[in-house]
């Protein structure tokens, strides 16, 4: 759960790691203004790299990395974002022909998104496709479902039909951020930022979660803690409230029709994140963030999403 999104909603703007070009650094104090204008008709490449953890221990060797791609082009009222996952620059364990069913919909070509002139995703703008494509990659997860322990071809159709109708439940408004997940938390950043060096915004906030038609309650500390000619650096601490992790898990739970009901009564979730946005472009250039169990506790997963200029 991308806990960090609500720190756009207190500070309409990203966060990420030290300026990467470190010419002439602001002082304290410093106002920095932020404005969504990014590069026309050109491929924007994403390198996403994703390593999990079990008890702050790596799940597997090495992180798992793949390419994802965007372009926009002007409109009259804002921009429409072309996405999708490059076939070319997935991970060797994406490739496996099972796994490669799955993400097929989404390496072909691009699905369209309207967006606003602050960079804002507002709606997918064929959604009948895009829903196509989404029950595409259900179907074709059967084969992998059916390979997991325990699993009965009786199971993976009640599964199939859960998730199904989840996605039947989505509309074209609030289904971007389920297709865009993997690249969401990058977008957005740039809108209408305006923050001094030194500046710090902390407050609540309500994440949506479409998927399950609930939404988590967030706590957000962002800090303005660097910029220079190119770039401006933000960090955000975010923490979401263990009552709504617990009644989001409950929602997880019911929606397979699962008898266990494990328990969520002491569930924590801490994530820290640094986010370095391009000043000419409003874009995140780099995007790092750890997610934990509590503030202090074992690493859940680290998410580092970065532009290949």
């Amino acid at each position: 759960m991308p806990a960090f999104i609500a720190a756009s909603v207190i500070a309409s703007l990203p966060l990420e790691t030290a300026a990467q070009t470190a010419k002439v650094p602001a002082r304290t104090g410093t106002q920095i203004n932020l404005s969504f204008r990014p590069p026309l008709s050109r491929v924007l490449r994403y390198r996403i790299r994703v390593t999990k953890y079990r008890e702050g221990v790596p799940i597997t060797p090495k992180p798992v990395t793949w390419v994802e791609e965007l372009r926009y082009e002007e409109t009259s009222s804002g921009y429409t974002l072309y996405w999708r996952m490059d076939p070319m620059g997935l991970a060797p364990e994406m490739r496996a022909p099972q796994l490669a069913m799955v993400i097929k919909p989404f390496t072909g070509d691009p699905i369209a998104f309207d967006v606003d002139a602050a960079g804002i995703v507002v709606r997918v703008r064929d959604w009948p496709q895009a829903l196509a494509s989404l029950h595409a990659t259900v179907e074709a997860s059967r084969t992998l479902l059916l390979a997991q322990p325990g699993a009965t071809p009786a199971l993976v159709d009640k599964v199939s039909a859960s998730v199904g109708a989840q996605f039947d439940a989505l509309t074209a408004e609030t289904a971007p951020s389920v297709i865009l997940k993997n690249i969401d938390p990058i977008l957005g950043w740039g809108a209408g930022m305006s923050m001094r060096v030194g500046d710090v915004r902390e407050g609540d906030s309500e994440v949506p979660v479409p998927l399950y038609g609930t939404s988590v309650k967030a706590h957000a500390k962002v800090a303005l803690v660097a910029a220079d000619d190119q770039s401006a650096t933000i960090v955000d601490e975010e923490s979401v409230d263990p009552a709504s992790i617990a009644q989001l898990m409950a929602r997880v739970v019911q929606s397979v029709g699962s008898d266990k009901r494990p328990s969520l009564a002491n569930i924590n979730m801490a994530s820290s994140v640094t986010v370095t946005v391009d000043k000419p472009t409003g874009l995140v250039s780099h995007f790092r963030s750890e997610t934990r169990e509590g503030v202090k506790g074992p690493l859940v997963q680290q998410i580092e999403i970065s532009w290949q200029r």
